[in-house]
């Protein structure tokens, strides 16, 4: 990472993959190359967000396997060697950069994370890295709201319709500052 990288756009990406595929003695056996590009990026992208190492030398791998540590090393070759870099590695390489440039000089940030289910491996380690850098990085609880559900029986779309609007006009009258959303099947 001693040099600066570009950031490859999806496009780019899976043009790659099918590159770095159709090259090997593999993907010069396979029907359908695009879709095996498609699915070789989406596994790639899992290894790298939640840090799964891919296969060990030492370990045992049939074909497939054994085909997809070949694209992945290979993938890995090409965007190294150009000064290249994907969607799945990019957390992991800001990380690497935000730790080198923390022993150098005081990152003054301060991130709010919203949101979000749970964080990926990945993600967790360039929050640590800015972190140890003295960036300000915390996580934004999100209420709960209060729920309530409740069922109406109308007897035609017409009904229906009038049935909402009555509802959202309710709402609107006790709290003009609201936020209403009303979800319609088949809207013509």
């Amino acid at each position: 990472h001693g040099m600066e990288q570009v950031l490859l756009g999806p496009h780019q990406q899976q043009l790659l993959w099918r590159e770095v595929i159709s090259r090997s003695p593999y993907g010069k056996r396979l029907l359908q190359p695009s879709t095996t590009a498609r699915d070789v990026m989406f596994s790639w992208s899992l290894c790298r967000q939640w840090l799964i190492p891919i296969f060990a030398d030492d370990v045992y791998l049939n074909e497939d396997a054994f085909a997809f540590r070949q694209w992945a090393l290979a993938f890995q070759e090409r965007c190294n060697k150009n000064g290249w870099t994907d969607d799945a590695s990019l957390a992991g390489n800001l990380a690497v950069l935000i730790a080198k440039a923390g022993k150098t000089k005081n990152i003054a940030l301060n991130i709010v994370l919203a949101g979000f289910d749970e964080f990926t491996p990945c993600q967790k380690a360039m929050f640590e890295a800015l972190k140890t850098a003295r960036c300000n990085v915390r996580e934004l609880a999100v209420q709960p709201r209060q729920a309530k559900v409740m069922a109406y029986g109308v007897h035609d779309c017409r009904g229906e319709i009038q049935a909402a609007a009555r509802w959202a006009r309710g709402l609107l009258e006790s709290d003009p500052s609201c936020s209403i959303g009303i979800v319609a099947h088949n809207l013509q």
